[in-house]
């Protein structure tokens, strides 16, 4: 992947959204920074006792024994992605007869210990009066590379992979991956190496109407770049309680990412929320988000670096390079959910993120389908987002790989919105004081439907317009505000909900605060809310305010499904769990096949619709 060029001047993001930098310094950034961090360390957490077994020491990169550290005394952590510490070759594995990988550092790693300067001359009256001093750059090994960034900033002790784990001895690098959760949790902070991370020129307008450029680090360097799409790297920015991003000249630290800052509508801002703010404790679905779209040079690590992020699931799996890849995966997967069900709750990517998606096909032939190996899961966007409303239901996991649990859920269907139908008036004639309506009949689902032709239209035509005019209310107008939506009306069995095919696909609206693209998922049915019984509605007394009319409607739910073939689905509303919006609830969702059942996606639910009162309880066989 290239080698990596590390400039000393750095300049430090001081609020990573908005890029805003200081420096660059004429010393090193850690006289101003480290001892800060330190004393804020000693007393939030205070020192550590936690040693690791081996430690490298910075001033001579000479490899000790951890336990030689005096309490007082901490250690630091590196972080950085494997295949730009050097060319990556392919081996054969003498032993196992396998494809192997090495890594071979030819030292065309560049540190610029002093840029390019010009120099004025005094005393030169005509002429040149300014030279130029050439930079001085060294040409070094990546040892040496990481030597410099921890003398840079401020680390005595690191732990390094390659020099504290001995890699050609199998039960030690057992022994050592097994505790790599707690190395990366006691260090005071972890040097993350990111080449990407460097200054970039922006230009904007002044009030006087000249463009003016300054210089900005961008916020989304951290999940676009080769490190955030490692395995490994992902486990050792999750259990890092303070992190420190190097690149090429710029660096940030994680804690100025600001709570409230990161919770915006941004793909790489909740990102930044997941890794940043360290007191939110990772669910099963927000650590599968990030984890399925991250490679490893081999399969085995794919699990070992999640086991990480959940010690619990340790006992459960063997270390053992050697052992079946998929039969690794499926343990600790039946480990993961027996800890944790909302491993369960997956839809469809919004952006049809592709990444790793040929090596998710090869390993999802043997998966389960509540595992989502080819979906994205839901993530947790704010505090307090995911927690569950309810008790979570007994389940257990068969030899078959089997969820079997006896959970309350609601019925529901699925219709597709009846075709497209024009009048034959133009936008010239006059305009009509109601909005024209047909009907559809859907043999298939048992279903009446009597739909508002502007639902229909496109929204750029001028029949759309025509009659959108004519069915908008006056200002002193009264309106019902469950008659206020342009979707289709119907009459449906009092224990079942209809769920409406989203046209749509590919659009995001994000007006639409109860929208499942807040959460990087595509909404595949909506639910409109005058196809909701009046008698399942729960009123404005209980204080749960109904929908807002939106762009897109009014609407009391959203399905983001992985299979579009259903004409039913249940949604287990036993499992139910908060969201981002306080009158929105997220459920999982099965569906039927052949005699036992299959995870398809999830139900984004309006608190308004009193589900309760139309559930019932049934076991179920999740296979």
């Amino acid at each position: 992947m290239g080698y990596i060029i590390y400039d000393r001047r750095q300049y430090r993001a001081e609020n990573i959204f908005t890029g805003e930098l200081s420096g660059p310094y004429k010393r090193p950034p850690t006289r101003d920074q480290l001892p800060m961090r330190e004393r804020v360390w000693k007393q939030t957490k205070g020192p550590s006792l936690f040693r690791p077994t081996r430690l490298v020491r910075v001033t001579d990169m000479e490899v000790i024994q951890g336990s030689e550290l005096n309490n007082d005394e901490h250690y630091c952590t590196i972080s950085y992605s494997w295949g730009q510490s050097g060319d990556i070759v392919k081996i054969k594995n003498d032993i196992t007869g396998n494809d192997d990988y090495d890594c071979i550092d030819k030292g065309k790693h560049t540190i610029i210990d002093s840029p390019t300067k010009k120099v004025k001359i005094k005393g030169q009256s005509r002429g040149r009066r300014k030279i130029r001093i050439e930079p001085k750059i060294r040409h070094v090994k990546f040892q040496d590379l990481i030597q410099q960034m921890a003398l840079d900033f401020g680390a005595k002790y690191i732990w390094y992979d390659k020099m504290c784990i001995k890699q050609d001895d199998p039960e030690d690098k057992k022994s050592e991956i097994r505790k790599m959760h707690q190395v990366y949790y006691h260090s005071l902070f972890t040097l993350i190496v990111i080449p990407e991370l460097r200054t970039c020129r922006r230009y904007h307008q002044t009030a006087s109407g000249a463009f003016k450029s300054t210089f900005r680090v961008t916020s989304d360097i951290l999940h676009y770049s080769g490190y955030g799409r490692r395995s490994w790297c992902l486990e050792e920015l999750y259990r890092a309680q303070l992190f420190v991003c190097i690149g090429q000249n710029a660096h940030f630290w994680s804690d100025c990412v600001n709570v409230d800052s990161v919770q915006k509508i941004a793909y790489h801002h909740h990102y930044l929320f997941s890794i940043c703010v360290k007191h939110v404790e990772w669910a099963a679905c927000t650590a599968l988000y990030h984890a399925h779209k991250r490679v490893s040079t081999k399969d085995h690590d794919r699990i070992f670096s999640l086991a990480n992020i959940f010690p619990q699931t340790m006992k459960y799996i063997s270390i053992n390079y050697d052992q079946n890849a998929i039969d690794l995966m499926l343990q600790f997967y039946k480990a993961l959910v027996l800890m944790d069900i909302r491993l369960l709750l997956f839809g469809v990517d919004y952006t049809n993120d592709l990444i790793a998606m040929e090596i998710r096909k090869r390993l999802n032939v043997e998966m389960p389908s509540w595992v989502g190996m080819l979906h994205t899961h839901i993530l947790q966007i704010v505090e307090n987002d995911m927690e569950p409303i309810n008790p979570p239901p007994k389940y257990t996991v068969n030899n078959l790989m089997s969820i079997q649990i006896t959970s309350r859920f609601i019925k529901a269907k699925l219709v597709k919105p009846p075709a497209k139908e024009f009048p034959n008036r133009r936008c010239s004639e006059p305009q009509h004081s109601k909005p024209a309506f047909h009907q559809g009949y859907y043999k298939a689902h048992d279903t009446f439907i009597s739909s508002n032709i502007n639902n229909d239209l496109d929204d750029n035509s001028n029949t759309y317009n025509y009659y959108r005019r004519s069915s908008m209310p006056s200002s002193t107008q009264q309106v019902d505000p469950l008659l206020s939506t342009r979707y289709p009306t119907t009459t449906t069995k009092p224990n079942e909900l209809i769920f409406i095919h989203s046209q749509k696909r590919d659009e995001i609206n994000f007006k639409n605060r109860s929208f499942p693209g807040y959460y990087s998922l595509r909404p595949t049915h909506r639910l409109p809310l005058n196809m909701v019984r009046n008698a399942q509605i729960i009123s404005n007394s209980n204080n749960i305010p109904l929908p807002k009319p939106l762009e897109d409607g009014t609407n009391a739910g959203y399905l983001s499904l992985t299979d579009d073939n259903c004409a039913s689905i249940i949604i287990l509303s036993e499992l139910a769990y908060t969201t981002c919006f306080p009158e929105l609830i997220v459920m999982p969702v099965i569906a039927k096949e052949e005699e036992n059942y299959k995870s398809i996606g999830i139900c984004f639910l309006h608190k308004c619709v009193d589900y309760p009162s139309v559930e019932k309880t049934q076991e179920f066989i999740i296979e």
